[in-house]
C-alpha cells in the first residue's frame, strides 16, 4: 500500500499535464477512487479532476460533481492552478450541457487566475493551455449570448490561436478556426471565414471526423464558384457515407440546395434534395420526410414555376404529417398548403389547411411559423372582406413579430394591414402602416450601412491584432536565436568534460554486461515462476467454475447491482454489454453472469430486456411522453431497433407495443369499463 502511494504521488505531483492527458479506460477511475482514500488533501483536487476528465464522456453529470469537489477543496487549500483547472473543466462541462451562463462565467474565472499564474514558468505551458481553451469556450458562449460583441469573440478567438498553436489539442484547434470562419463569414468577410474553415478540416482530418469535415465542406460549397461547388459538395457526400452518417448528409444536403439555388443549376439542387428524401425515407424519419417534401414543393412553385408538382409534395407532406403526428416543419406544409388554395380562391379548402395550422403552430409561440399562420389568416379573411377578424390575426401576427424582431415578416404584416384598411376605405388607417413599412425599410437599409461601417471597423481591429502577434512571433524568434548562440557556447565547454566521462563509462561497461546477464537469467527464472502459478490459478478457477457464489459476494454485487439499476438506470444505455456492467459493479462478467442466472432465473439479455420494457411500460403511461412514438420510446429504453423492442415487448408482456398503446388511451377514456384481463394479444 506505501508503495503504490509513492507511486501515485510521483506521477501526480511533477507533472500536472499527465493528469490532464486524454480520458483513459473506465477502470482507471477505479484506481483513481481508491487512490482517494490514501492520498494526501494537497493531491485530492487534482484526483478529482482526473476523475472528472475520465468521466466527461460517458457520465457528464457525475463528472461536474467530481470537478465541483476538486473547486470546493482548490478553494480551501488556496492551490490557484487547481482553481484554474476546475474552472476551465466547468467551464467545459456547462457549454456540453448548453448552460452558456454557467459555462462564460466558469471560464471569466479561469481566465483571471491564470493571469496570476503566468508569471510563474515552470507552469507556463499548461497554463498557455488551459487560457487558450478558455479563451475559445468564452467566444462560442458570447457568440450565443451576445451575438453583437463580434469584435471580442474575433480577439478571443484570435489568441485562442495563439495559445495552442504548440499544442496536440487539435480537435480544439478544429473548432476554434471552425468558429472564427463561421464569424467571419457572418459579418461577410469571406475571405478569411474561407481561410478559416479550410485551416478546421485540416485539424479535423488529423483526427479522423469525417463528419465535420463533411459539414464544413457543405458550407464551402455554397460560398466559392460554381465548379469547386460541386466539388466540395461531392467530397462532403462522400465523407458522409464513408462515416455511416447518412441522416447528416440528408440534413445538410437541403440546407445547401437552399444555399445554392442561385449558384449551382436547378437539376443539380433538385437531385440533392430528392437524395435528402431518400435517405429520410430509408430511415423513417417523417419529420425529415416533411422538411425534405417541404423543400420539394417550394423549389417546384417558386424555382422552377411548377405549381402542380409543388401542390403534389405538399400534399403528401401533409397526409405523412397527419397520419404520423409530426409537428416540426409541418406547420409550413399546412400554412403554404392554406395560403395555395386561398390565392385560387377555393376558400373551404383554404379555412381546412389554416385549422390544421393552426392546431399545430400553437404550441410554438413567438416562433416565426407562427408569425407566418397569423399573417395568413389576416390575409385570408381580408379576402373573405371580414375586416374584424382580419385585423385580430394581423394585430397578433405584428406583437409576435416585433417581440422577436422578425423585421422582414413586420414588413409583411405592415403590408397586410395597408391592404386590408385600403380595401375598406379606411385611407387615413392604410397611410399610416404604408408609412410605417417606409420607415422599416428604410432602418433595414440604415442598419446595413452601420453594418458594413462595423465590418470596416472589425478588419482593422483584428488586422490590428494579427499584426501585433506577428510582431510577437519576430521578437521570439529573434530571443530563440540569441537563446541558441548562449546554448552553442554551453555545448562546447559540456562536449569536453563528455570526452571525459566517455572514457570512464568505457571502464564500466564489462561490468554492466555481466550484470545485464545476470538479471535477464533471474527475469528467465521468475517468468517460469510465474507461468506455474497462472497455470494452477487457471485450474482452480476451472474446479470452481460450477459452484455457487459465496454469499459475502453474492451480496456486494447485488448492493452495486442495485444501485447501478436504480440510481443510475444503467440499462438505458444501448450500448451495455456484460463487461461494461461488470465493471460498473467492480466484478467481472463470470461472476456477474452467474449471479444473474442465480438470482433472476435468467441471462443477462433477457434480464436486461425486461427492465428495459418495464421502463417502456411506465413511459407509455406517463403524460409527459405523451408525444413520444413507439420508435423513441424504444430508442429512450436503449433498444438498437425497433423489431428487437417489438418482439422483446409481446414476449415479456404478451401484447405489441402498439396494441398497449390503445389499451392504455381506452383506459383513461374509459375509467372501469376496460379491465388488463380484457386485453387479448394481436
Amino acid at each position: 500500500m506505501v508503495a503504490f502511494y509513492f507511486l501515485a504521488v510521483s506521477l501526480i505531483l511533477p507533472d500536472i499535464t499527465f493528469i490532464a492527458a486524454a480520458p483513459q479506460k473506465h477502470h482507471e477511475a477505479d484506481s483513481m477512487l481508491n487512490l482517494l482514500t490514501i492520498s494526501p488533501d494537497r493531491l485530492k483536487p487534482k484526483i478529482y479532476l482526473h476523475l472528472s476528465e475520465i468521466l466527461l464522456p460517458t457520465d457528464t453529470l457525475q463528472s461536474m460533481i467530481y470537478a465541483r469537489h476538486a473547486l470546493e477543496l482548490a478553494h480551501e487549500l488556496k492551490i490557484h492552478q487547481d482553481q484554474l483547472w476546475a474552472n476551465h473543466q466547468l467551464s467545459k462541462i456547462y457549454f456540453h450541457f448548453d448552460s452558456m451562463r454557467f459555462a462564460l462565467e466558469h471560464s471569466q474565472e479561469a481566465l483571471r487566475i491564470s493571469e496570476k499564474l503566468k508569471v510563474d514558468k515552470e507552469l507556463k505551458p499548461l497554463i498557455e493551455t488551459l487560457t487558450g481553451e478558455c479563451l475559445y469556450l468564452r467566444a462560442a458562449c458570447y457568440r450565443q449570448l451576445y451575438p453583437d460583441s463580434v469584435q471580442s469573440i474575433l480577439i478571443d478567438l484570435i489568441d485562442a490561436t495563439e495559445k495552442l498553436k504548440n499544442s496536440t489539442l487539435f480537435e480544439t484547434l478544429a473548432n476554434i478556426h471552425q468558429l472564427l470562419g463561421q464569424q467571419y463569414l457572418d459579418i461577410n468577410i469571406f475571405d478569411k471565414g474561407i481561410e478559416h474553415l479550410r485551416k478546421a478540416i485540416e485539424y479535423y482530418e488529423i483526427i479522423d471526423n469525417k463528419s465535420a469535415m463533411a459539414y464544413l465542406y457543405m458550407q464551402l460549397s455554397y460560398r466559392t464558384d460554381r465548379a469547386t461547388g460541386l466539388q466540395y459538395a461531392q467530397k462532403s457526400i462522400n465523407l458522409y457515407t464513408q462515416a455511416n452518417d447518412s441522416l447528416g448528409m440528408a440534413r445538410n444536403l437541403i440546407h445547401m440546395a437552399y444555399q445554392t439555388r442561385k449558384i449551382l443549376d436547378k437539376e443539380t439542387n433538385l437531385n440533392y434534395v430528392n437524395l435528402a428524401y431518400s435517405i429520410y425515407e430509408e430511415f423513417n424519419d417523417y419529420p425529415g420526410m416533411v422538411y425534405a417534401l417541404f423543400h420539394l414543393a417550394t423549389y417546384h412553385c417558386f424555382h422552377l414555376s411548377d405549381s402542380t408538382t409543388g401542390l403534389k409534395y405538399l400534399k403528401k407532406g401533409a397526409e405523412i404529417a397527419l397520419k404520423h403526428q409530426v409537428t416540426k416543419s409541418a406547420g409550413h406544409i399546412f400554412v403554404t398548403l392554406g395560403s395555395f388554395y386561398k390565392n385560387r380562391q377555393q376558400y373551404d379548402s383554404a379555412a381546412y389547411y389554416f385549422h390544421i395550422a393552426d392546431s399545430i403552430t400553437r404550441f410554438i409561440p413567438a416562433k416565426p411559423e407562427r408569425i407566418r399562420f397569423l399573417t395568413s389568416m389576416g390575409e385570408f379573411y381580408t379576402e373573405l372582406q371580414k375586416t374584424e377578424l382580419a385585423g385580430e390575426y394581423l394585430q397578433k401576427a405584428l406583437e409576435m413579430a416585433e417581440k422577436t424582431d422578425e423585421w422582414q415578416l413586420t414588413e409583411i404584416i405592415y403590408q397586410a394591414f395597408y391592404t386590408l384598411y385600403k380595401q375598406n376605405g379606411d385611407f387615413e388607417q392604410a397611410l399610416y402602416y404604408f408609412e410605417r413599412r417606409r420607415d422599416l425599410l428604410s432602418r433595414m437599409i440604415n442598419q446595413s450601412t452601420e453594418r458594413a461601417i462595423a465590418e470596416m471597423q472589425i478588419r482593422y481591429e483584428t488586422a490590428r491584432v494579427e499584426h501585433t502577434l506577428d510582431m510577437m512571433k519576430k521578437n521570439e524568434a529573434l530571443k530563440n536565436a540569441e537563446l541558441q548562440r548562449k546554448q552553442m557556447t554551453i555545448y562546447s565547454i559540456t562536449s569536453g568534460l563528455l570526452l571525459i566521462m566517455a572514457f570512464s563509462a568505457l571502464l564500466s561497461w564489462h561490468y554492466l554486461v555481466k550484470r545485464k546477464a545476470y538479471e535477464k537469467l533471474m527475469e528467465k527464472n521468475l517468468e517460469l515462476i510465474n507461468t506455474e502459478k497462472r497455470t494452477k490459478l487457471k485450474e482452480a478457477t476451472d474446479q470452481n467454475e460450477g459452484l455457487p457464489l459465496d454469499p459475502t459476494i453474492h451480496k456486494q454485487i447485488a448492493n452495486r447491482m442495485n444501485y447501478q439499476i436504480r440510481k443510475n438506470k444503467i440499462f438505458l444505455k444501448s450500448e451495455l454489454t456484460l463487461n461494461g456492467l461488470a465493471k460498473k459493479c467492480r466484478t467481472n462478467s463470470s461472476y456477474l453472469s452467474k449471479f444473474i442466472n442465480q438470482e433472476y432465473e435468467t441471462n443477462f439479455n433477457g434480464f436486461i430486456n425486461e427492465l428495459r420494457i418495464r421502463e417502456a411500460q411506465k413511459m407509455m403511461a406517463d403524460e409527459r411522453y405523451k408525444s413520444y412514438s413507439i420508435e423513441g420510446i424504444s430508442s429512450t429504453v436503449g433498444f438498437k431497433t425497433k423489431s428487437v423492442f417489438n418482439n422483446s415487448f409481446k414476449k415479456i408482456t404478451g401484447v405489441t407495443p402498439s396494441y398497449y398503446l390503445t389499451y392504455l388511451n381506452e383506459k383513461k377514456s374509459h375509467q372501469g369499463h376496460l379491465s388488463p384481463g380484457s386485453m387479448k394479444t394481436d
